[in-house]
């Protein structure tokens, strides 16, 4: 099984019930436990690093906080690379869901 977590606490989740072989990709902000950060990155935020709280609120009301999937910054059409992988992330409004991505 191949699973892409798009969220840090999902990440986490992953690794404690011991599917860390099969976890392909995280997000940026996937730091724990430390094992995780040896797996790829295959999402980075679309904001610019290192911004005071009041930017990023500014920014997220602006751009609805939208985040780019795939190996470089940006390449929203990198998507279609996760077809067929579990994504553990959230939906807006959502706390942790599991998901099949399809094109």
């Amino acid at each position: 099984m191949k699973i892409c977590s798009f969220l840090p606490s999902g990440t986490e989740i992953l690794f404690a019930l011991g599917l860390a072989d099969s976890v392909m990709g995280v997000t940026f902000e996937c730091d724990y436990p430390p094992e995780a950060r040896s797996k790829p990155v295959v999402v980075y935020s679309k904001l610019p690093p290192n911004l005071p709280e009041r930017e990023i609120d500014r920014h997220v009301k602006v751009s609805d906080c939208e985040f780019a999937y795939g190996d470089s910054r940006g390449d929203e059409s990198a998507a279609h690379k996760f077809e067929g992988f579990l994504v553990v992330g959230s939906k807006k409004g959502d706390t942790l869901s599991l998901f099949e991505m399809r094109s």
